[in-house]
């Protein structure tokens, strides 16, 4: 393999692929960031970051008592969600607002 200096070619291909990906991907994510509304701040909180259950039990918090309709509705309609999942073979469902594209409820968290 030739060498340019003390780098290999296939080295310096690493790093300029690596370079080029890292400003494409910072400048993808910046281009598309939108900052979080607080109270999807406050569901992520109580459903993801302080739901009790591990990483692939998440699912399973059904209500996270705080009151809100959002969690109501939740508890209602999260094992519905669970098994549906289930009985077609998908691994997650995404519920999606059309208009902002922001993704509003995952049955896996």
């Amino acid at each position: 393999m030739p060498r340019l200096g003390k780098v290999s070619t296939q080295q310096l291909g690493k790093e300029i692929f690596s370079n080029i990906y890292d400003k494409f991907s910072r400048e993808l994510f910046l281009s598309n960031y939108r900052s979080v509304s607080q109270p999807a701040k406050s569901l992520q909180h109580y459903y993801i970051a302080a739901n009790r259950y591990p990483l692939e039990q998440k699912p399973q918090l059904l209500d996270a008592g705080d009151g809100i309709a959002y969690s109501r509705f939740h508890a209602q309609y999260q094992p519905w969600f669970q098994n549906l999942i289930q009985s077609i073979g998908y691994e997650n469902l995404l519920l999606i607002d059309r208009n902002t594209g922001d993704i509003i409820y995952s049955v896996c968290k």
